[in-house]
Formats: structure tokens, sequence, C-alpha cells
């Protein structure tokens, strides 16, 4: 049992670190060089990641219980450290999210430089407004693509939980059939015992019978054999 529950904490570090490691990349000024397409396939592998780490954190909660209580305060602390640790990562990537989906990480061009429009001719100042223009239709297609990923990663996620609800609605079905199947093995095996106790005790019965016959038969023939003979008459004395 202290062999799975290690192995568990093992896992759940390595993924925690990835995370991390995938949120730094996020939140880091290099990723506005990736493509949109690129940023929101590491934004999606980042959150499968923190999915897949609350699904151990899960397991090893499950496997705690079942431990032994000389390594229990132990791993309980590991257990609220690994909490904390995906509660905070969580955070992190929600503010990444946030961060994608104000283009503050998505928008790789610079910003429309200011225009005096005291100065400027009608040209520049025409296109300073198309040049605005141009980059706000490339944000709202950029955060029209977030959204259909965000949609497509609740969909996703909403089928894995649904396919886990009927998972966990069998196992508890084969649960209640085996306790079934385990209380009509009781009540059998109790049967056959008492079928053999006066099995047992109609055996004894016999044996004891049979001695006695025997007894009584041994009895008749020593009685036989120890009776004397009879004296003789005292004509046959005569003669």
């Amino acid at each position: 049992m202290t062999e799975e529950i290690q192995f568990l904490d093992d896992e759940m570090r390595e993924v925690l670190a990835q995370i991390q490691k995938g949120i730094e990349e996020l939140m880091s000024p290099g990723a506005k060089k990736l493509s949109f397409d690129a940023r929101g396939e590491k934004f999606a592998n980042v959150q499968q990641r923190l999915d897949r780490a609350k699904k151990l954190y899960q397991s090893f909660k499950v496997e705690l219980r079942d431990l032994q209580r000389d390594n229990l305060k132990e791993f309980q602390a590991k257990g609220n450290e690994h909490n904390q640790t995906i509660t905070k990562l969580g955070q992190d990537l929600q503010m990444a999210k946030s961060a994608l989906e104000r283009g503050d990480l998505l928008d790789g061009k610079e910003a429309p430089k200011p225009v005096d429009l005291e100065t400027a001719s009608t040209k520049q100042v025409i296109d300073h407004g198309k040049a605005i223009q141009a980059k706000s239709a490339e944000s709202l297609g950029r955060s029209a693509k977030l959204v259909n990923q965000s949609e497509a990663i609740g969909a996703q996620t909403a089928a894995q939980l649904k396919a886990q609800t009927e998972q966990m609605k069998g196992i508890y079905s084969n649960v209640d059939k085996i306790e079934g199947d385990l209380k009509r093995a009781d009540k059998i095996m109790r049967a056959f015992m008492r079928r053999m106790a006066t099995d047992k005790l109609v055996l004894c019965f016999i044996l004891l019978i049979i001695i006695g016959i025997i007894t009584i038969i041994a009895w008749q023939a020593t009685k036989k054999g120890s009776t004397p003979a009879p004296s003789p008459t005292p004509a046959s004395r005569r003669l």
C-alpha cells in the first residue's frame, strides 16, 4: 500500500512541475512570438495536465484512507501540499487565460503609434484609423477562437465527467452484486456446515448402534462358553 501511494506522490510532483513550467512559458514575453494556434494548444496542454493532477490527487486521497497509522501523518502532509499547489496553479492558469482573452499574450504586433491630429495629414489620420480597426478586428478574431477552444475544452471535460460518472455507477453496481454473492455464499456455507454436523451426528449414532450390537454378540458368545456342563444322573452312575 505504501508503494502505491508513494508512486502517486512522485507522479503528482512530476505533473505539477510540468504545469508550473507550462504556465511560466505562457506568461513569458517569448509567448508573443508563437502563433495563435500554438499558444492555444499550449494552454490546452497545460489545462489537461492540471486535470490529470486533480485526478491523481483524488486517487492519492483514496489510497490515504487505507494507509497504516505509522505513515499516515507523513502522506497527509504531502497531500495537503499537493492540494495547495494544485489550487495555486489553477489560479495562475486562470490569470494566464484572462491575459490570453485580453490579447496580452496573443498579440505579437506592436500597437499603432499615436498620431497628432493637429499636425497629421488627412491620409495619416485615415491610415491610423484603419490600423486601429484592423487591430481590433484581429483581437476580436483571436478572442472568438479562444472562446471556441474554451467551449471545446469544456465539452471534452463534461464528456469525461459523464464517462467517469457512468464508470462509478458501474463500480457501485458491481460492489453491490459482489456483496450479495458473498452473503449468499455465507448462507450456503452455513447450511453446508449444519448439514455436515447433522451427518456426523447420524454417523455417530450408527457407529454406537454397531458397537452395541457387536458388544451384545460378544457378550452372548462369552456367556455360552462359560456355562458349566450338566452333572451325570444317578442312573448313569450305576451303569
